[in-house]
């Protein structure tokens, strides 16, 4: 069975063919790098487009040339390391070996990402929450992780597992949940442990059945 596909399939933003989108475009370069940079000590909300134009050496209507709002800016930034993280975790669950290391080390590289991107992933899930169009986005990268999950889930000779899409749509939710609770919080990397170990065993023991010795 083929898990891993391009992460190109994966959804990307509405881009308005009436704006022109280059590559390397310098000006929009420097938006994305200032909004990013404004991210470290801001919230979304917080966040004005006269500053990140300002910041970026633009005018506040260039902003608008290159992006509808700040909701596609942000969902541009975090799209390229969705796809990163996607394509390693799903090559990782095809490609074989321990089943329950396998798990653990995805669920690792989950967590990593969000500590490392922590402010990035904030501020797509504030984005989420107040713009139709980032939910739509959001949901779809939830979406396939559901999916290669699911395929995953299928392929083992896991216990009374009812439903793989549904168990698999459970444990994405709690992946979110969990994740979001944390960054949106004010706890230290001290909690991160704990966590990490529980969304591991919770997985293990859906997935698995018994606990390993």
């Amino acid at each position: 069975m083929r898990l891993l596909v391009p992460p190109e399939s994966a959804h990307t933003p509405r881009r308005n063919a009436r704006r022109p989108q280059p590559r390397g475009d310098e000006s929009r370069a420097r938006i994305l790098e200032a909004f990013e940079e404004q991210l470290q000590t801001r919230s979304l909300a917080e966040i004005s487009v006269a500053d990140v134009a300002q910041a970026a050496g633009l005018k506040r209507p260039a902003f608008y040339f290159y992006f509808a709002g700040k909701h596609e800016v942000v969902t541009e930034l975090l799209t390229r390391i969705f796809h990163d993280d996607v394509f390693t975790i799903e090559g990782s669950l095809a490609g074989g070996g321990d089943p329950r290391a396998i798990v653990a080390d995805a669920m690792a590289r989950t967590f990593e990402s969000w500590l490392t991107h922590r402010t990035l992933f904030r501020a797509m899930l504030d984005a989420r929450d107040t713009d139709p169009e980032a939910k739509a986005v959001w949901d779809s990268w939830l979406q396939r992780y559901e999916d290669f999950s699911c395929a995953y889930i299928t392929a083992q000779p896991t216990i009374g597992i009812p439903d793989a899409r549904a168990l698999a749509h459970a444990l994405i939710s709690m992946n979110e949940r969990v994740l979001d609770r944390y960054v949106r919080s004010e706890e230290g990397l001290e909690a991160v442990g704990p966590l990490r170990a529980a969304v591991i065993h919770v997985w293990h023991t859906a997935l698995f059945g018994e606990v390993a010795q």
